[in-house]
């Protein structure tokens, strides 16, 4: 069973690499900007998530903040909203790196077509979900043999959705959305592929590139609970951020890899909503 697993994640990764590859534009410009600039790319982001938060959270009642997200989704949601509103201004500033490091306007890899490199990224999703299911299997089933218990194990963001749906919350649920499909795949790429992922694979090679900035991607959307760390979406995560760094260095358009990101996202709030 783990061998037909692993055949299919691979035919689904060489699938994705071809059809990336003829779907290839212009070759973007190689990175300018050393290690010291993504060090204070990555703090600042951080930084503008945590303020732009916290500022969410006192529009929206500071006596609020002390009391669980699942008991008033309020305070989640203005956290969210107002780090994800923060997170653009941070991702319009990372746009203007190129021209402070004196490299051309592509080399954050935006080097071909809005339109055309979106929808790749929506092909390249329907490519992966045969080797998504199997690696998500594969995780599942090596963290139940380690002794994890995944039981009711979901994300922040899940559990929101999840209640917000139940509630008929609709204005919230189409907030919610926009952050997830939008906002997040649009910083998220721009920040671990547009720049991390570029500058690892023009230092280090491809392999290194790819391994690397997937496992910080995956690392950064751990998530706490009463009883520690949830490492269930860790391999997920980290898959989707490899097969999104793969297919830049096949496509070479970042759009694509926001479409990936995007559709991703939009899959897995839709099953919320038809379960």
């Amino acid at each position: 069973m783990l061998l037909l697993l692993l055949l299919v994640t691979a035919l689904s990764i060489l699938a994705i690499g071809w059809f990336a590859r003829r779907r290839r534009g212009a070759e973007p410009s190689k990175p300018t900007w050393g290690f010291e600039v993504i060090l204070a790319a990555f703090g600042l982001w951080i930084l503008m998530q945590l303020v732009g938060g916290l500022l969410g959270i006192a529009v929206v009642g500071g006596s609020r903040v002390a009391i669980p997200p699942e008991e008033d989704p309020m305070v989640l949601i203005a956290s969210l909203v107002g780090g994800g509103l923060f997170s653009l201004l941070f991702a319009a500033g990372l746009l203007k790196l190129p021209a402070w490091f004196g490299g051309e306007p592509d080399s954050l890899a935006f080097s071909g077509s809005m339109v055309r490199g979106l929808t790749t990224g929506a092909c390249t999703f329907l490519l992966w979900l045969p080797g998504m299911i199997s690696t998500t299997l594969i995780w599942a089933s090596g963290l139940l043999l380690l002794g994890f218990d995944l039981e009711g194990e979901q994300q922040q963001m899940v559990q929101l959705f999840t209640s917000l749906s139940e509630k008929g919350s609709g204005a919230l649920l189409s907030l919610l959305l926009l952050f997830a499909v939008g906002v997040a795949p649009f910083v998220e790429e721009l920040l671990f592929r547009g720049l991390l992922f570029r500058w690892l694979a023009a230092r280090f090679g491809v392999g290194a590139g790819i391994l690397f900035s997937s496992l910080l991607f995956g690392a950064v959307h751990l998530e706490f609970s009463g009883d520690g760390l949830l490492f269930g979406a860790l391999g997920p995560v980290a898959a989707l951020g490899a097969v999104s760094a793969w297919l830049l260095h096949r496509n070479g358009n970042l759009w694509a890899c926001i479409g990936l990101h995007a559709t991703f996202n939009l899959a897995q709030l839709s099953m919320l909503l038809l379960n």
